[in-house]
């Protein structure tokens, strides 16, 4: 795939759990293609089903009815072994908090996923420095996760989300527990690694503070997406 294909896409996606003795729709025919080099944020209240948007987007859950199709391949057609392997080779996860491992220095982070994958060779060894590089932490290859600021950790972590080179990131929530200078150096680097490695991002957040800096910003209400504001000319 190039800049600007469709790498995700949410075909009618309903996402419907019981509730007592009543059923409560979560998702609610739910459309959105994501393209390559494309940042897209998703706003909504508490509770509004930003999550399991992501879980379904992510293939960590399926919907109701409708489908899932990521690098042109439809979910509701592979097993659940083909879903899984989907995830793995294309879909990467950046959550709330950074989740790094105490013991491994930020380098390390980033070469374990290499090391799963059965791909940790120099090559690797080189673009974990690159990516770590792209992200202002070039000289803190050897830091701990303890020695790292939140920020700093926020952007380790979307670095080792980068490592498999994902068509697509999914980020939960990734600057709710930072200050405002650091959420807002966290949304940078995803903008910027967004465009520069041509993945698609969806970016869930509760503080519409940094809006600008995505190429779409929809907001889930009655389990619905609506345009929160123009797009970016």
């Amino acid at each position: 795939m190039t800049a600007n294909e469709v790498a995700l896409q949410l075909d009618h996606v309903t996402v419907r759990v019981r509730d007592g003795d009543e059923s409560l729709t979560i998702l609610d025919g739910v459309d959105l293609d994501a393209r390559r080099g494309e940042m897209v944020t998703v706003t909504g209240r508490s509770g509004s089903g930003k999550s399991t948007l992501l879980a379904v987007a992510g293939l960590l859950r399926q919907p109701t009815s409708g489908d899932v199709i990521i690098d042109g391949q439809r979910a509701s057609s592979l097993t659940a072994r083909q879903r899984s392997r989907v995830r793995r080779d294309h879909v990467a996860f950046v959550h709330q908090f950074a989740q790094l491992f105490p013991s491994l220095r930020a380098i390390e982070q980033l070469e374990l996923v290499a090391h799963i994958r059965g791909e940790l060779d120099d090559r690797a060894r080189r673009r974990a420095r690159e990516l770590l590089g792209e992200l202002g932490l070039g000289d803190h290859l050897d830091r701990l996760p303890a020695q790292l600021s939140g920020g700093e950790r926020q952007r380790v972590a979307i670095a080792r989300a980068l490592m498999a080179h994902p068509s697509v990131v999914l980020a939960d929530e990734p600057t709710s527990a930072l200050d405002p200078a650091r959420a807002r150096q966290v949304m940078e680097a995803l903008a910027d690694e967004t465009r520069r490695r041509e993945v698609a991002t969806i970016v869930v957040i509760h503080d519409p503070t940094h809006l600008e800096l995505a190429d779409r910003n929809l907001e889930l209400m009655d389990g619905r997406l609506h345009m929160a504001q123009l797009e970016r000319a």
